[in-house]
């Protein structure tokens, strides 16, 4: 990242009118020598990335399949409005994991 302050500051003016969702490689340190090899940079502190992501209201896609689903979602559904979320499922297990993630994203 060659200007953090900037991304930051584009993200916080971008996310609350239009969803951004971020694929970034370089998790683990794996894939940050991974990256270093392929694009000659380093990846940046994982850790930071997702709090950077979480106060600017940027949607992290965990992989490829998960970020085009985003998509597919955010580009057919309208944005939730309020925080009333109602959970329908046939399995208490699925349930309280829905509950968690809900819980999670806050």
């Amino acid at each position: 990242m060659k200007n953090g302050e900037r991304f930051i500051k584009v993200l916080r003016e971008t996310t609350p009118k239009k969803p951004v969702v971020i694929l970034k490689s370089g998790r683990t340190p794996f894939g940050q020598k991974a990256t270093l090899s392929h694009t000659g940079s380093l990846s940046g502190e994982d850790g930071i990335y997702d709090a950077v992501f979480h106060q600017t209201g940027a949607i992290r896609a965990q992989n490829l399949i998960e970020m085009i689903e985003l998509v597919k979602v955010i580009s057919s559904q309208p944005v939730m409005r309020g925080k009333k979320i109602g959970v329908l499922t046939t399995s208490g297990s699925i349930g309280a994991m829905t509950a968690d993630a809900i819980y999670k994203e806050g």
